[in-house]
């Protein structure tokens, strides 16, 4: 009876032996996966970090911060090394998870969206260079004012788009392309009027007159270039008015308009009329140079001009100084036609 007695003892203690390795085994097992499922969430955070830090999303940042938090939080359980804890570790690891995909899918987003709004900017952009261009050529004093407008909200739209203020930006390019479009649709209801082309061709035609007038008087080079551009211009918005090309005809009307303009700062100012002075100065000095090299029996005519050359330059120089534009003009071009003729007669000597 004693034997069996010790014998049934013995069995009991030998299962529950058993049973404590077994449940040893157990929570080995959880810890190692436990332990797996951290280092995974670790490795995840790791390659997201970069991506998310650089992507400029202050959302997609916080949901990263919040993942760093939640696993710190399951490694200070896992820490703790009992069944409980290695649930709240393993529970608290994926909810970090979960927050990086967030990161991550805020991130992408936010990176098309941004794509969307530069594609807008620089769309507005062109559109707003052919606003302007309505501006110059049509007679509409308000449109100018809208224009500067939207000028000035695109130019805040970019500065917001670098500093990754999206909203406001695409809220600010959104308004420049109304506005764009509106002073377009003006414009275009200013073609379709009756002598619209007209109006605007009485006036360049005069500027154009004036200014061949003004080159023709000084004389100047450069002047000269321009003045030819401005008239080929206009003769070809002509061409363009009788194809009925009237967007185009207006624009090489503005041309015109440029380059007239340009000829006719050549020939006006101080600084035009100094420097003219200089150049036909120079000229004269070198010519002298030449003529005091050659026999006097040859030279008696050169330096007759030469003499009258001089007197004209002296006089020139004393109008520019009195600051007479008009008389100035008329002296340096006497200065020019002998420097001319004196040029000619030392080649020939």
């Amino acid at each position: 009876m004693k034997k069996t007695v010790l014998l049934m003892l013995f069995i009991l203690l030998l299962c529950a032996a058993q049973t404590l390795f077994a449940q040893g085994n157990m929570q080995q097992n959880v810890r190692s996966y436990v332990r797996s499922e951290l280092e995974r969430t670790d490795q995840m955070l790791q390659r997201a970090g970069d991506a998310i830090r650089g992507g400029n999303n202050p959302m997609a940042v916080a949901n990263f911060e919040r993942a760093k938090e939640l696993q710190e939080m399951a490694w200070n359980q896992f820490r703790e090394e009992t069944v409980e804890s290695y649930q709240a570790a393993l529970k608290l690891t994926r909810m970090a998870r979960q927050q990086v995909g967030t990161a991550l899918s805020n991130s992408r987003q936010i990176e098309q969206y941004e794509g969307v709004i530069l594609q807008k900017l620089e769309r507005a952009g062109d559109l707003l260079e052919r606003a302007k261009e309505a501006v110059e050529l049509g007679d509409n004093a308000n449109l100018q004012a809208i224009y500067d407008l939207a000028s000035e909200n695109l130019t805040k739209a970019w500065e917001f788009y670098r500093n990754g203020d999206y909203k406001p930006a695409l809220k600010l390019v959104n308004q420049v392309f109304r506005t764009a479009e509106k002073i377009l649709s003006t414009f275009n209801d200013q073609l379709r009027k009756e002598g619209f082309y007209e109006r605007h061709r009485e006036n360049i035609a005069r500027m154009v007159q004036n200014a061949r007038q003004a080159v023709n008087q000084c004389g100047s080079e450069d002047g000269q270039v321009f003045m030819l551009q401005a008239e080929n211009a206009f003769k070809r918005a002509e061409e363009l008015n009788d194809e009925k090309h009237y967007r185009a005809a207006l624009k090489q009307l503005q041309m015109a308009r440029v380059m007239a303009v340009k000829a006719t700062r050549e020939c006006q100012g101080l600084d035009f009329l100094t420097d003219r002075y200089e150049r036909i100065k120079s000229e004269a000095d070198r010519i002298s140079e030449q003529i005091a090299g050659l026999p006097s029996d040859q030279t008696e005519a050169a330096r007759e001009l030469l003499e009258q050359l001089y007197q004209q330059l002296e006089l020139s120089h004393s109008y520019i100084e009195q600051e007479q534009i008009e008389p100035a003009i008329a002296s340096l071009k006497a200065a020019q036609l002998i420097l001319s003729q004196l040029k000619k007669l030392v080649n020939n000597l």
